[in-house]
C-alpha cells in the first residue's frame, strides 16, 4: 500500500484522537506492514477510522509469503509447505492444487514493486466466502483424490504390496 492511500484513510469518519493516532502510526509502518494493511483493507475495507485502527492493531495476525502470484505458483508453494519431495511434485496439477489451497486458507495477493505477495491471516476462521469457495472447488478436490488413488494403484501394481 503506497503512502497515497494514507490520505484516503485519514479522510474516513472518526475522532481527532483517532486521526492523530493513525497519522503517527502510518508514518512508521514497515514495508511488510504496508503489504499486510493493503491486503487486510482489500479483503474488508474500513468504513471509519475505528475499523482502520483495529486493522492496524491486528497486523501481527497476518503472514506474508512472496513470489506467489497465480494458482499454479500457489499450488507449488503448498507442496513446498507440505515438504512433498521434488520428484513427486510432477504428479500434481499445480493449478488445481492452488485452487484447493485457496479453499483451505483465506488470503489476498498483493502486488508491490512488480512482485506478488500472498498474505494469509493466521488461523483464519470459516466464513461464508470460504464455504462458498469450498463448494465451488469440490470437483477439483475429487479430481485430486482420484488422481492420488490412481497413483497408489499404479504403485501397488509396480511394487506388488
Amino acid at each position: 500500500m503506497e503512502r497515497g492511500h494514507d490520505e484516503m484513510i485519514l479522510h474516513l469518519p472518526g475522532t481527532a484522537e483517532e486521526k492523530q493516532w493513525l497519522s503517527d502510526h502510518l508514518e512508521t509502518l514497515s514495508v511488510r506492514e504496508r503489504i499486510v494493511l493493503s491486503a487486510a483493507m482489500a479483503r474488508e475495507p474500513p468504513k471509519d477510522m475505528t475499523e482502520t485502527v483495529n486493522c492496524l492493531l491486528s497486523l501481527d495476525e497476518y503472514e506474508v509469503r512472496g513470489h506467489v502470484g497465480n494458482y499454479a505458483a500457489l499450488g507449488e508453494f503448498f507442496l513446498f509447505d507440505r515438504c512433498v519431495p521434488q520428484d513427486q511434485q510432477a504428479c500434481f496439477d499445480l493449478t488445481a492444487l492452488g485452487y484447493a489451497y485457496e479453499c483451505q486458507r483465506q488470503f489476498e495477493i498483493v502486488r508491490k514493486r512488480r512482485r506478488n505477495f500472498v498474505v494469509f491471516r493466521r488461523g483464519g476462521g470459516v466464513t461464508k466466502q470460504s464455504v462458498s469457495l469450498l463448494k465451488k472447488r469440490v470437483q477439483v478436490l475429487v479430481f485430486l483424490a482420484l488422481n492420488f488413488l490412481s497413483l497408489l494403484q499404479a504403485l501397488k501394481l509396480r511394487f506388488d504390496f
